[in-house]
């Protein structure tokens, strides 16, 4: 398993790794506005703790053919905390989430108001029967 324990280990990830876990408070550098996961062909498993990526508005999932498992904490990819909770103001970002023929995912789990500021969540696969369930 591959620890994201700050920044550096964020940026320096090896594109060789089964399993990835970020640990909480991670990558909430104001610079980092997207992530796009497309070029780590043996993932199988992601893990993001809570209060992670505060800034980053679009996380891209795609062509992770092994991905079996995607789990994100509480309050990740938001700016919101739980104090300031505002029904006009969650979902009017231009980000969000967006799995993209990850075939043999099986398992999604995010927590509670993570993504709140998204206005888009797109789950698509080709060739896949079970993310219609």
């Amino acid at each position: 398993m591959y620890i994201v324990n700050d920044y550096i280990a964020f940026n320096t990830m090896p594109t060789t790794v089964k399993s990835v876990s970020v640990s909480d408070n991670v990558c909430n550098q104001e610079s980092l506005k997207e992530w796009t996961l497309e070029f780590w062909p043996n993932l199988e498993s992601l893990e993001i703790g809570s209060y992670c990526f505060k800034y980053c508005k679009l996380l891209t999932l795609k062509s992770l053919f092994k991905l079996k498992t995607f789990v994100v904490g509480k309050l990740c990819f938001t700016e919101r905390t739980f104090e300031e909770v505002d029904a006009e103001k969650i979902g009017v970002s231009d980000g969000g989430l967006v799995i993209e023929n990850c075939t043999l995912l099986n398992s999604i789990d995010i927590g509670p108001m993570s993504f709140a500021d998204a206005s888009v969540f797109q789950l698509k696969s080709s060739g896949s029967e079970r993310l219609r369930r």
